[in-house]
Protein backbone atom coordinates (compact mmCIF):
# COMPACT_ATOMS: atom_id res chain seq x y z
CA UNK A 1 0.00 0.00 0.00
CA UNK A 2 1.31 3.43 -0.94
CA UNK A 3 1.66 5.88 1.92
CA UNK A 4 0.29 9.21 0.68
CA UNK A 5 2.08 11.07 3.46
CA UNK A 6 5.51 9.89 2.29
CA UNK A 7 5.00 9.66 -1.47
CA UNK A 8 6.48 12.61 -3.36
CA UNK A 9 5.41 13.90 -6.79
CA UNK A 10 7.44 12.76 -9.78
CA UNK A 11 7.88 16.35 -10.95
CA UNK A 12 9.93 18.70 -8.84
CA UNK A 13 9.81 22.47 -8.96
CA UNK A 14 13.13 23.99 -10.07
CA UNK A 15 15.02 25.74 -7.31
CA UNK A 16 15.82 28.79 -9.42
CA UNK A 17 12.74 29.55 -11.47
CA UNK A 18 12.82 32.84 -13.33
CA UNK A 19 9.66 34.74 -12.41
CA UNK A 20 7.47 35.84 -15.28
CA UNK A 21 7.09 39.26 -13.67
CA UNK A 22 10.82 39.99 -13.58
CA UNK A 23 10.69 41.77 -16.93
CA UNK A 24 8.41 44.30 -15.22
CA UNK A 25 10.89 44.67 -12.32
CA UNK A 26 8.43 42.82 -10.07
CA UNK A 27 8.84 39.68 -7.99
CA UNK A 28 5.16 38.74 -8.09
CA UNK A 29 1.81 39.81 -9.44
CA UNK A 30 0.92 43.00 -7.51
CA UNK A 31 -2.80 42.71 -8.26
CA UNK A 32 -5.17 40.76 -5.98
CA UNK A 33 -7.14 37.82 -7.30
CA UNK A 34 -10.41 39.46 -6.20
CA UNK A 35 -11.44 43.14 -6.26
CA UNK A 36 -12.12 43.27 -2.52
CA UNK A 37 -10.18 44.49 0.51
CA UNK A 38 -9.64 42.47 3.67
CA UNK A 39 -7.89 44.85 6.04
CA UNK A 40 -7.08 42.00 8.45
CA UNK A 41 -5.11 40.06 5.83
CA UNK A 42 -1.31 39.94 5.95
CA UNK A 43 -1.16 40.03 2.14
CA UNK A 44 -0.40 43.60 1.04
CA UNK A 45 -2.27 43.03 -2.19
CA UNK A 46 -5.47 42.35 -0.25
CA UNK A 47 -5.29 44.48 2.91
CA UNK A 48 -5.11 47.83 1.11
CA UNK A 49 -1.47 48.67 1.87
CA UNK A 50 -0.64 48.92 -1.83
CA UNK A 51 -2.24 52.27 -2.45
CA UNK A 52 -1.41 55.52 -4.19
CA UNK A 53 -2.97 58.37 -2.25
CA UNK A 54 -2.54 60.79 -5.17
CA UNK A 55 -5.39 59.00 -6.95
CA UNK A 56 -7.86 60.26 -4.33
CA UNK A 57 -5.91 63.31 -3.18
CA UNK A 58 -8.82 65.62 -4.01
CA UNK A 59 -11.23 63.58 -1.88
CA UNK A 60 -8.71 63.32 0.96
CA UNK A 61 -8.14 67.07 1.03
CA UNK A 62 -11.90 67.64 1.03
CA UNK A 63 -12.38 65.37 4.05
CA UNK A 64 -9.55 67.16 5.85
CA UNK A 65 -10.86 70.67 5.22
CA UNK A 66 -14.58 69.99 5.68
CA UNK A 67 -14.45 67.60 8.65
CA UNK A 68 -11.10 66.76 10.23
CA UNK A 69 -9.71 70.30 10.47
CA UNK A 70 -12.92 71.96 11.64
CA UNK A 71 -12.67 72.80 15.36
CA UNK A 72 -14.80 70.57 17.56
CA UNK A 73 -15.40 73.56 19.82
CA UNK A 74 -17.76 74.80 17.12
CA UNK A 75 -21.27 73.70 18.22
CA UNK A 76 -22.21 73.21 14.57
CA UNK A 77 -19.33 70.80 13.94
CA UNK A 78 -20.52 67.22 13.50
CA UNK A 79 -19.02 64.75 15.97
CA UNK A 80 -19.71 61.73 13.77
CA UNK A 81 -18.91 61.63 10.08
CA UNK A 82 -19.69 59.11 7.35
CA UNK A 83 -17.68 58.69 4.18
CA UNK A 84 -19.50 57.60 1.05
CA UNK A 85 -17.91 57.26 -2.36
CA UNK A 86 -19.74 58.66 -5.37
CA UNK A 87 -18.24 56.02 -7.65
CA UNK A 88 -20.29 53.26 -6.07
CA UNK A 89 -20.90 51.59 -9.43
CA UNK A 90 -18.32 48.94 -10.24
CA UNK A 91 -15.78 46.98 -8.25
CA UNK A 92 -12.05 47.20 -7.84
CA UNK A 93 -11.79 50.97 -8.27
CA UNK A 94 -10.13 51.62 -4.90
CA UNK A 95 -13.04 52.65 -2.68
CA UNK A 96 -12.19 50.27 0.18
CA UNK A 97 -8.43 50.87 -0.10
CA UNK A 98 -9.06 54.61 0.21
CA UNK A 99 -11.13 54.09 3.38
CA UNK A 100 -8.56 51.72 4.93
CA UNK A 101 -5.76 54.21 4.34
CA UNK A 102 -7.90 57.13 5.52
CA UNK A 103 -8.57 55.22 8.74
CA UNK A 104 -4.86 54.54 9.15
CA UNK A 105 -3.93 58.20 8.61
CA UNK A 106 -6.50 59.42 11.13
CA UNK A 107 -5.65 56.87 13.83
CA UNK A 108 -1.88 57.21 13.45
CA UNK A 109 -1.93 60.27 15.72
CA UNK A 110 -5.68 60.34 16.37
CA UNK A 111 -5.98 63.26 13.94
CA UNK A 112 -3.75 65.55 16.01
CA UNK A 113 -1.18 65.79 13.21
CA UNK A 114 -3.80 66.30 10.50
CA UNK A 115 -5.59 69.08 12.40
CA UNK A 116 -2.44 70.74 13.79
CA UNK A 117 -3.41 69.62 17.33
CA UNK A 118 -6.84 71.22 16.93
CA UNK A 119 -8.91 68.03 17.14
CA UNK A 120 -8.49 64.55 18.54
CA UNK A 121 -10.66 61.83 17.06
CA UNK A 122 -10.52 58.28 15.70
CA UNK A 123 -11.82 56.35 12.72
CA UNK A 124 -13.28 52.87 12.36
CA UNK A 125 -13.89 50.75 9.29
CA UNK A 126 -17.33 49.15 9.15
CA UNK A 127 -18.20 46.37 6.72
CA UNK A 128 -21.90 45.41 6.86
CA UNK A 129 -22.59 41.73 6.26
CA UNK A 130 -23.80 40.82 2.77
CA UNK A 131 -27.32 39.65 2.09
CA UNK A 132 -29.07 42.50 3.88
CA UNK A 133 -28.56 41.04 7.35
CA UNK A 134 -27.55 44.45 8.76
CA UNK A 135 -30.13 46.61 7.01
CA UNK A 136 -32.07 47.28 10.22
CA UNK A 137 -30.84 50.26 12.25
CA UNK A 138 -30.23 48.25 15.42
CA UNK A 139 -28.07 45.68 13.63
CA UNK A 140 -26.14 48.44 11.87
CA UNK A 141 -25.42 50.12 15.22
CA UNK A 142 -24.29 46.76 16.58
CA UNK A 143 -21.86 46.46 13.65
CA UNK A 144 -20.45 49.89 14.43
CA UNK A 145 -20.02 49.04 18.13
CA UNK A 146 -18.29 45.76 17.26
CA UNK A 147 -15.91 47.69 15.00
CA UNK A 148 -15.15 50.05 17.89
CA UNK A 149 -14.32 47.09 20.12
CA UNK A 150 -12.04 45.56 17.47
CA UNK A 151 -10.22 48.85 17.02
CA UNK A 152 -9.12 48.81 20.71
CA UNK A 153 -9.99 52.52 20.94
CA UNK A 154 -11.78 52.00 24.27
CA UNK A 155 -8.58 50.60 25.79
CA UNK A 156 -6.66 53.61 24.45
CA UNK A 157 -9.23 56.03 25.91
CA UNK A 158 -9.11 54.35 29.32
CA UNK A 159 -5.31 54.38 29.26
CA UNK A 160 -5.31 58.09 28.39
CA UNK A 161 -7.68 58.91 31.25
CA UNK A 162 -5.69 56.82 33.73
CA UNK A 163 -2.42 58.39 32.61
CA UNK A 164 -3.86 61.86 33.17
CA UNK A 165 -5.03 60.87 36.65
CA UNK A 166 -1.70 59.22 37.50
CA UNK A 167 0.13 62.37 36.42
CA UNK A 168 -1.91 64.30 38.98
CA UNK A 169 -2.11 61.77 41.82
CA UNK A 170 1.11 59.77 41.40
CA UNK A 171 3.56 62.10 39.59
CA UNK A 172 6.56 60.03 40.63
CA UNK A 173 5.29 57.14 38.48
CA UNK A 174 5.31 59.22 35.29
CA UNK A 175 9.09 59.43 35.17
CA UNK A 176 9.30 55.64 35.21
CA UNK A 177 6.93 55.09 32.29
CA UNK A 178 7.42 58.12 30.06
CA UNK A 179 9.92 56.23 27.88
CA UNK A 180 7.50 53.39 27.15
CA UNK A 181 5.92 53.05 23.72
CA UNK A 182 2.27 53.91 23.23
CA UNK A 183 1.30 50.27 22.79
CA UNK A 184 3.11 49.29 26.01
CA UNK A 185 1.44 52.10 27.93
CA UNK A 186 -2.01 51.09 26.73
CA UNK A 187 -1.36 47.49 27.78
CA UNK A 188 0.09 48.43 31.18
CA UNK A 189 -2.47 51.09 32.10
CA UNK A 190 -5.27 48.59 31.48
CA UNK A 191 -3.61 45.96 33.65
CA UNK A 192 -4.80 45.66 37.24
CA UNK A 193 -1.60 43.78 38.12
CA UNK A 194 0.55 46.59 36.70
CA UNK A 195 -1.31 49.23 38.71
CA UNK A 196 -1.12 47.15 41.90
CA UNK A 197 2.60 46.55 41.43
CA UNK A 198 3.16 50.31 41.40
CA UNK A 199 0.86 50.81 44.38
CA UNK A 200 -1.68 52.74 42.35
CA UNK A 201 -5.24 52.61 43.65
CA UNK A 202 -7.40 52.00 40.59
CA UNK A 203 -10.46 53.31 42.44
CA UNK A 204 -8.77 56.64 43.12
CA UNK A 205 -8.13 57.08 39.39
CA UNK A 206 -11.86 56.98 38.64
CA UNK A 207 -12.87 59.71 41.08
Amino acid sequence: MTNKLLTKPSQKSPLHLSGKFQKFKLTENPFPSEPTVNKDSTDRRINGEIYEIAICQKEYEQIKSVFLQQPQSNPNHLRLGYIIDTSYIGRGNGKSAFLVNLQHNINKEYCLDISDNLNKCFAIYVTPEPGGRTKTFSLFIKTIFQAILRSKIIESCLASLRLEAINELYPHVISDIEQESDSSLVRDLNSKEWLTKRKIDNFSLSR
